[in-house]
């Protein structure tokens, strides 16, 4: 994002960069508080069909067995949606994060749409390639897992290459800053 030869951090204060993974995925569960609400909304429904098994009235029963069905299928497919959305605008987050070194930063949702809206192709690119490398990994540990030999190998090399794609992902987000013209916070967050 700063334009740097060699753009990754040195290990020096581990714990600053801790804190700061631990900003932005506090920042990414405060987004996802809506979907925790519908999750307690439709457990809430779930009961339903107790209470007509309470008035031992079994039409009643059923009926609210029904509502309680139709109620998971909406709120599953509201989750799905939320959940797409939260993968496009979670890189917008991580962007808004490294441009000012403030938590609050990533909290001014405004700001964060404006990102994921100019940047939504890039972001889509990102997400796709990101998608593709862990499809490709997955295959390479899966076709090494299937003798107990090789699992050896494949165990290792999911971490390893579930951590590069993550670290090459978040490169590509760098550079989505970049062309937006963040040249990041005016103290450096590392």
């Amino acid at each position: 994002m700063r334009g740097e030869k060699r753009p990754l951090p040195e290990w020096e204060d581990i714990g600053t960069l801790f804190v700061d993974g631990l900003y932005v995925l506090l920042a990414i569960f405060i987004y996802t508080l809506p979907v925790w609400l519908l999750v307690c909304l439709g457990l809430g429904v779930t009961l339903f069909p107790a209470i007509g098994a309470a008035a031992e009235n079994s039409q009643m029963t059923e009926v609210l067995a029904g509502v309680t069905a139709v109620t998971w299928i909406v709120l599953s497919c509201l989750v799905v949606l939320f959940a797409i959305a939260l993968a496009f605008v979670t890189p917008a987050i991580s962007i808004q994060y490294a441009r000012t070194g403030e938590f609050s930063s990533c909290l001014r949702v405004g700001e964060v749409l404006q990102i994921t809206r100019d940047n939504l192709g890039n972001i889509i690119i990102v997400m796709l390639v990101s998608l593709l490398a862990s499809f490709v990994l997955q295959s390479i540990v899966a076709a090494l897992s299937a003798t107990l030999c090789l699992i050896i190998i494949a165990i290792p090399l999911g971490w390893l290459g579930s951590l590069w794609i993550s670290a090459a992902s978040s490169h590509l987000h760098g550079q989505i800053a970049a062309q937006i013209g963040f040249a990041g916070p005016e103290k450096p967050l590392l």
